[in-house]
């Protein structure tokens, strides 16, 4: 069991907001998780988990709350009428109220059912800027190591990023389709195991765009159909800088380096490789 979800755990059984150290001394008493070296949680743990994954906690004040979408079926004081319970409520509903539209946009982006399977998105996805997010589907054959990875962030979402003219080309052509420079398609091609062509970049300037031979980008693609969702919102340019960087922090995507928290020292060794491998000078006979 990871930490947050016995922090979930220690708040679905006390039916209440609680302090980080509280949470702490909860999830020590259950003896559901432990630190790696065997010592108990510490409350700063707890309250920089809390932060991580927003979309599974709320804060307000020094209280955390198990957010409202991750109490599933069961939201025992969420659903009574407790003055705590109601005070709760209408804070996020005030919240909700002065939060402004951008913010209810990333919301929906990233957790309402609106993913579509990637084999869709040429049809669907609009040639308007905006942020897109690409998802694991529940039955992604994600080899192991990732798959593992994946469930330590308490969600699905792989990857984020924006498009600053154009969703269509940025997620569709060159995220999921390799026509450009994918940062996506790339990592993922990485992962599966597939290499650039050696040399194939040697004495470009920018050696870090790799690309696949024809017949492995299209295994890639056909994976990608296969195993992975889409969704994606229409947000003003402006705001696309920070609120990519916002959501990357917040749910740190398994396939998002740049600006991730958590970024996977395993992915970044991966993407080095391939980097080698297509910028090496072309050997002599």
């Amino acid at each position: 069991m990871t930490l947050h979800e016995a922090m979930r755990q220690a708040l679905r059984a006390a039916g209440r907001g609680m302090t980080a150290a509280e949470i702490a001394l909860a999830v020590n008493a259950g003896e559901s998780y432990r630190n790696r070296d065997g010592s108990p949680v510490a409350a700063s743990q707890v309250a920089l988990r809390a932060s991580n994954y927003s979309h599974l906690f709320d804060r307000e004040g020094a209280q955390i709350f198990l957010a409202s979408d991750a109490w599933g079926d069961t939201a025992p004081a969420l659903q009574t009428g407790t003055a705590e319970a109601q005070a709760h409520r209408v804070a996020r509903a005030e919240l909700t109220r002065v939060q402004p539209t951008p913010s209810d946009d990333l919301r929906r982006l990233v957790y309402a059912g609106s993913f579509i399977s990637a084999a869709d998105a040429d049809v669907h996805v609009p040639p308007s800027p905006g942020l897109y997010a690409i998802r694991l589907a529940d039955d992604a054959a994600l080899p192991r190591e990732f798959a593992e990875l994946a469930l330590t962030r308490g969600h699905r979402i792989a990857y984020v990023g924006k498009a600053t003219t154009s969703l269509r080309t940025r997620l569709v052509s060159q995220e999921l389709r390799a026509r450009g420079h994918g940062t996506f398609f790339r990592s993922i091609g990485a992962v599966l195991g597939f290499r650039p062509a050696p040399g194939s970049m040697a004495g470009r300037k920018n050696g870090r765009n790799y690309g696949f031979v024809p017949a492995d980008e299209a295994a890639i693609i056909r994976w990608i159909n296969n195993n992975m969702l889409v969704n994606w919102v229409e947000v003003d340019p402006e705001l696309q800088r920070s609120s990519e960087a916002r959501l990357i922090r917040q749910h740190c995507p398994v396939f998002n380096l740049a600006g991730n928290p958590e970024a996977s020292t395993r992915l970044l060794a991966l993407r080095a490789e391939c980097v080698r491998i297509a910028s090496a000078a072309a050997s002599g006979p």
